[in-house]
Formats: structure tokens, C-alpha cells, sequence
């Protein structure tokens, strides 16, 4: 009966929590691990309910095509389209919700399904603007 820990997001002794491949639990495509075009999701605890960063860093397939991230952090959902030849996007002051919940980040180009190399997210005070 082993549970993994959850990473903890939002503690105020840690503005910025970074999630990695070698964190997340994979979820396939089957015998791919950490490979460029495989999948996983993070287990987190989500500290404090507010309005938080997600900058995601993924590598490009194909330079002259864009990218569609959908971010899904328990029941919320967040989506962008990424412009060819960028390999980052932020969401901005999405609203995250306290308690145990599961970060799956998927990023689509073309034919291509894969996960994030990094995600960045960073915990925003109230009233504050991303620079």
C-alpha cells in the first residue's frame, strides 16, 4: 500500500514549485518512460486557493507548427494555442483550488501527444501582475 508523496504548491515559504518528469507518475504511451513523447500527471497538494502562474516549457517536434497545452489541475481546465516556433507559454492568473489534486498537462502538435520537459508554477499575490 504505497502512496506517493504529493508535491505541495502554494506554500508561502516556497512561492515557486517546479514539476519534472522525474516527479510525475507516467501514464504512457506504454515502455516510453521519460521520452520526449511520453505522457504523465502529477500528484499535488494545492495549499492555498488564488490566482497562480503556470508557465509551461516543452520541446518542439516540428518548428513550423503550432501547439495546443491543455492544462487540467482537478476539475479546472485551462487551454492555449502556442504560435510555431515558441517552446513556452504562461498562463497567467488561473485560479487553483486548495486541497489533493492531479496536474495533467498534455501538448499536441500535429499528430505528436506528449507532456511538458517543466512546468513552473508560481503563486501570485493578491492584486499582483505578472511582469
Amino acid at each position: 500500500n504505497y502512496a506517493p508523496p504529493r508535491i505541495h504548491i502554494g506554500n508561502p515559504k516556497e512561492e515557486t514549485t517546479v514539476l519534472t518528469r522525474q516527479d510525475w507518475r507516467y501514464s504512457g504511451p506504454k515502455g516510453k518512460g521519460w521520452t520526449s513523447d511520453a505522457r504523465g500527471k502529477w500528484l499535488v497538494t494545492i495549499e492555498q486557493t488564488g490566482p497562480y502562474d503556470i508557465k509551461v516549457l516543452f520541446g518542439k517536434e516540428q518548428d513550423q507548427a503550432s501547439a495546443d497545452i491543455t492544462v487540467q489541475v482537478g476539475h479546472d481546465l485551462f487551454h492555449a494555442e502556442v504560435p510555431a516556433g515558441k517552446s513556452e507559454h504562461i498562463f497567467q492568473n488561473v485560479t487553483l483550488h486548495a486541497g489533493e489534486q492531479t496536474i495533467d498537462i498534455k501538448i499536441v502538435e500535429g499528430k505528436v501527444e506528449r507532456g511538458p520537459k517543466m512546468v513552473y508554477i508560481t503563486q501570485k499575490t493578491q492584486g499582483a501582475t505578472a511582469p
